[in-house]
C-alpha cells in the first residue's frame, strides 16, 4: 500500500509496504605520482636515485592500494638516470632516456616501472580499472636548472603489465607526442585485473625508437601517472536491492538528502 500526500509544494511519502532500492557503487581507489617533486642533480646523484618520486593514495573503505617499494623506479639507475623537466600545469615533470632499438623491448631496463598491491577489504573483487598519464617526446629536451637543446625524440612507446610474474596486457607501437598528451587505459574488460585477495600488478612504460635527427639527446617526458580500482561488483554502476519492513517516511524537497 502506497499513500501520498501533498502539501504545497512538498511531496511527503509514506510507504507501509517493502519497496526497491538502488544502492551505488562508491568510488574508485586511486594512487597518483605527480612528479612535482622531481630532483636531479648530478654533483649530489640525485640524477640515480627516484625515491621522491611517492605517490599520493586515497583508498576507500572496501578497496586498499599501495605502492611496493613506496615510489616509481628504473632498473640500473646507475646507467638509467633520470632527469627533470617543465611538466603538465607549470610543475615537475620526469624525463628519461629510451631504449633505441626500433623494435620495441619488453621488459627493457629503460623502461618506467611501478609495482601497485591492491587489496580486497570485503568480500566484493576489485578490479584495477584505470592507468593515465601524460607523455611527451619533445622537439626540444629542457633541464630544470640545466641546458636545453635539440632532442632525437623517440617515435613510439609501449605499456606492459604482469602479474604473478605473467604479462596480462601489452601494447606497443603507440605513437609518442611532441607535446603533453593524456594517455588512457581501461582495463575493466579484462579478467586477469579483477582479483579477490591481496595481488601485485607490475607496470611498465617504455619509448623507444628515435627519430634520426642530429640531437645527440634521447629523451622521453612523463607526468601525473594515475592508476585506479573500483570493486568489481559495481563498476561504477548500480545495483538493485530490497528495503523491508516500515512504515518508512520520506519528505522530498526538503533539501536535506534521504540516504539509505
Amino acid at each position: 500500500m502506497h499513500q501520498f500526500y501533498f502539501v504545497s509544494k512538498w511531496l511527503f511519502v509514506s510507504l507501509l509496504t517493502s519497496i526497491s532500492i538502488v544502492l551505488i557503487g562508491g568510488g574508485p581507489a586511486t594512487v597518483h605520482f605527480d612528479m612535482n617533486d622531481c630532483t636531479a642533480y648530478i654533483p649530489n646523484m640525485t640524477n640515480l636515485d627516484y625515491s621522491e618520486f611517492i605517490a599520493t593514495i586515497d583508498n576507500t573503505d572496501q578497496i586498499e592500494m599501495s605502492v611496493v617499494g613506496n615510489h616509481l623506479y628504473r632498473l640500473n639507475p646507475s646507467e638509467n638516470s633520470h632527469s627533470c623537466t617543465p611538466g603538465v600545469n607549470d610543475t615537475e615533470g620526469m624525463c628519461v632516456s629510451y631504449d633505441l632499438e626500433c623494435n620495441y623491448n619488453p621488459g627493457s631496463d629503460k623502461s618506467v616501472r611501478f609495482d601497485i598491491r591492491v587489496s580486497p577489504k570485503s568480500n566484493e573483487p576489485v578490479t584495477l580499472s584505470k592507468l593515465n598519464f601524460y607523455e611527451k617526446s619533445p622537439l626540444q629536451f629542457d633541464w630544470i636548472d640545466g641546458i636545453n637543446g635539440l632532442n632525437n625524440y623517440s617515435l613510439f612507446y609501449g605499456i606492459r603489465v604482469l602479474k604473478d610474474s605473467l604479462v596480462i596486457f601489452e601494447q606497443s607501437g603507440i605513437a609518442t607526442n611532441n607535446e603533453w598528451t593524456i594517455q588512457n587505459f581501461d582495463f575493466s574488460s579484462y579478467s586477469e585485473f579483477t582479483v579477490s585477495e591481496t595481488t601485485v600488478f607490475n607496470f611498465e612504460l617504455l619509448a623507444y625508437c628515435p627519430v634520426g635527427n642530429a640531437g645527440l639527446q634521447t629523451v622521453w617526458d612523463v607526468d601525473e601517472i594515475n592508476i585506479e580500482a573500483i570493486c568489481s561488483q559495481s563498476n561504477g554502476n548500480v545495483t538493485g536491492g530490497t528495503l523491508t519492513g516500515g512504515p518508512f517516511e520520506f519528505c522530498v524537497g526538503d533539501g536535506v538528502s534521504d540516504n539509505i
